[in-house]
Parts: C-alpha cells; structure tokens; sequence
C-alpha cells in the first residue's frame, strides 16, 4: 500500500506485528514520509513514522471471521459422537447397560441348586 493511500479511518495491517489499528491521523513530514497516528485494538493510541521502506509490509485490513462452516460434515458427525460417548462414559450412562448385565448375573446365581458351586 502506498503511503499516500493511508487515510483517516483505515484498518491497517503491518504497521505493528500482529496488530490491526485504526488510522485517528495521517500527517505528510516530507516526500516519502508521513506520520501516523493510530489506535490499536485494546485502546492504546500511539504514533509512528513511516516511510517508503513500509510500504510493502502495510496493507488494509480485511474482516474475516475467526471460524468457518466449510469443514468435511462427515468428519465433524464422527467427531461429535465420539465426544458424546466419552462424554456419556465420564458422567456413568453408560452404567445403565451395567446394571442391566449386574441383574442378569444376579438372576444367573439365583438359579443355582444351593449348596452347589456350578463355576
């Protein structure tokens, strides 16, 4: 981007590393020199000196959203049932099929001739 081109209200990108600011002031010092005064994302207004050297690093700054829906659906369904039945394990619905066998062998030992140790 062209220094020329920076203008009050721009989101640039390249000025600060890994910073976006937002342009309050362009101020012209010289032929190839303007001086910027910015304000940074948690509120911080600095200034700097830039100069054509910067031009390449400095760019506007373009909105994107920090996550997005084109992912593989299939992997994603596979993934939630996963966490689902981890997380069904962890809270003991799973014990329900446990108390279920826990019954049958319960039964199983009630039909044995008393007495007599069948195992």
């Amino acid at each position: 981007m062209r220094l020329e081109e920076i203008a009050i209200g721009n989101n640039l990108t390249g000025v600060e590393p890994t910073l976006v600011l937002n342009v309050i002031a362009v101020r012209t010092i010289a032929d190839g020199a303007v001086e910027v005064i910015y304000k940074t994302s948690d509120g911080t207004i600095r200034d700097r000196l830039l100069g054509r050297a910067d031009e390449e690093s400095i760019d506007i700054a373009t909105v994107e959203r920090p996550w997005s829906f084109d992912g593989d659906g299939e992997a994603f369904k596979l993934a939630f049932e996963a966490k689902r039945i981890d997380l069904a394990n962890q809270a003991g619905i799973s014990s329900c099929a446990g108390s279920a066998a826990m019954k049958w062998m319960q039964s199983v030992e009630n039909l044995r001739a008393p007495g007599v140790d069948n195992f």
